[in-house]
This record gives structure tokens, sequence and C-alpha cells, in this order.
């Protein structure tokens, strides 16, 4: 896309000597006689480039500079004017506003310079705004990223804490009764307080909420799970040691786009289903110790 570059002067005769100057150049080129339709002009377009005059009635060229850079910032300003006006040209390139000066009469040559270097200054400001809008958005990015970050770190020191606190509840004989609760409590917490039940296949006890234990149909339909599934809103979980069914996790009033909480219970149905094997005597103490090695294990892996 061809930059455009905007010249205002009040005298027709000097416009007319740019345009036969400048009708082969690389550039789109327009020209206004005020700094009001320059203004109006810049409002609409965007405008790599503005030279203006310094005399001009009604907005002179540094008047029309202060305003044009409320407008595009971006643009880039130079005054084109006679010897006469140069030390207020000078006063405003020293303070800002102004980036080059050419003066009236103009070496063609050095016209084309101070253009193509004017346009190339655009380019350079353009390109360091949009990498500075591309550095805000990363840096944003990055701040979203490390609050996430941190929330799931305390979430897994919690789960782990959690998770050995069970674990020390079993290893020191606790009644049956409390440890399930315990366990119930954290598979709760987990889902974000769901209602929760967990079926014992060895003992044939259900657990927790009794919203499955009257449904014989649906408790049939579960015992053959494999896997995990959802049925009716209600999350079926399997525990299973090799090909063994154990038993049941069940979660109540779950939608589709909230089973994302179910990865989080990986250790947890570790710690139970050894559980229910140390109940019935299949697995002794040492394998729920061994259980441990493994929640450490998943711990890592996640947080890799």
């Amino acid at each position: 896309m061809k930059h455009k570059i905007l010249f205002v002067d009040d005298e027709e005769n000097i416009l007319n000597s740019l345009k036969r100057l400048l009708r082969k150049s690389p550039y789109d080129i327009h020209y206004r006689t005020s700094g009001k339709d320059a203004l109006d002009f810049l409002t609409a377009n965007e405008v790599a480039v503005l030279v203006t005059d310094m005399r001009m009635p009604k907005m002179n060229g540094i008047e029309l500079i202060i305003e044009a850079n409320k407008i595009s910032p971006l643009t880039i300003k130079t005054i084109l004017s006679g010897y006469s006006d140069i030390n207020d040209i000078m006063t405003a390139v020293n303070s800002g506003h102004v980036h080059n000066y050419i003066t009236k009469p103009w070496n063609d040559s050095e016209l084309f310079i101070s253009l193509m270097n004017a346009t190339e200054l655009y380019e350079r400001r353009n390109n360091e705004k949009k990498l500075l809008k591309e550095l805000n958005i990363k840096n944003e990015e990055l701040k979203n990223l490390n609050v996430i970050l941190e929330k799931r770190v305390k979430e897994r020191t919690w789960e782990l804490q959690a998770n050995n606190a069970i674990l020390n509840s079993i290893i020191e004989g606790e009644d049956k009764q409390k440890v399930m609760m315990r366990i119930l409590d954290l598979l709760s917490k987990l889902s974000g307080n769901k209602e929760v039940s967990i079926w014992d296949n060895k003992s044939q006890e259900l657990f927790g909420a009794d919203f499955v234990k009257n449904d014989d149909e649906f408790m049939r339909t579960c015992n053959l799970k494999t896997k995990s599934c959802l049925i009716n809103k209600i999350v079926v979980i399997p525990l299973l040691k090799s090909e063994e069914k154990l038993g049941t996790i069940y979660i109540r009033d779950v939608n589709k786009n909230e089973l994302q909480f179910t990865k989080r219970l990986k250790n947890l149905k570790t710690v139970l289903s050894m559980y229910i094997l140390h109940n019935s005597l299949l697995a002794d103490p040492s394998e729920i110790i061994g259980s441990i090695d493994m929640i450490l294990g998943n711990i890592d892996e996640e947080t890799d």
C-alpha cells in the first residue's frame, strides 16, 4: 500500500509545481490550500507525512501541526517554507512538533530524500506501535497465566494435603465410616460441591447420598461400565483393580461442560480403590502406603 503524503500551501502555484515534480513518485500524494481542509483530510485518512507551508492565513504551519498531532500523532510533520521563517521553524523543530524542514526554493533531490526519510521514519513508528501493542497483549496474557498457575498450584497443594490426610486416617485405622465421609467430602469439593455417593462392591454398601440406591436398573447399567461416563446428569466413575470392579463413584447434577473436574480425581480414585481392597482383606497396609508414591508421581507429572 502506498504511503499517503499531504502537502498544504495557500499558494496554488507552489502546489502546481509540486504536482508536476511528484506526478511519478511512489507515493499517494494529496494537496490542500488551508489548515482546516488539511485537518479534515487527516481525520478521514491515515497520512504518513504532512508537509505544510509556514505562513498561511487563519492557521499557520505551526498551528496546523499542533492540531495535526492531536489527530494523528504518528504522522511525520515537515515544514516547507522560506528562509525568512527559519527562526520560527527551528523553534518548532526544537520543541518536538516538527521532524524536519525544507526551504523554498527547494532542491528536487533533497525534497525526494526528505520524503523518503520521512516515510521510513513513519514505518518505524508504526511498527513500534504495533510491537508495543503486541507486547502489552503478551504481558497481559502472561499475567493471566501466572494467576491461573498460582491458583493451580494452590489447588494441587490442597489436594495433596487432603489426600495425605485421608491416607493417614486409613493407616491409623480410623473407623471406615469416618474415612469414607472424608473421601466423600473431598470428592464433593473437587466436583464443585456436588452431591456424591460411593458404592462399595466388596461390602455391598452405599456411602453418601442415596440418590442411586433405589434405582435398580440404573445400578445394573452402571455396574457394566468400565469407563467414566455421564448418564442422566450423573457422572459414573468405576473403580477398577486390573479387571475387577471394586466400586463406583456417583456425582449428581453434572452438565457436559463441567466434566473437566473428573481429571482431578485421579489420585483420590487410587486411594479409594486401595482402601476398598484393604477393607476386603485383598490388600495389606503396605499397598496403601505404596499408593502415596503413586500419588506423588501423578502430582509431579501434572506440574511438569
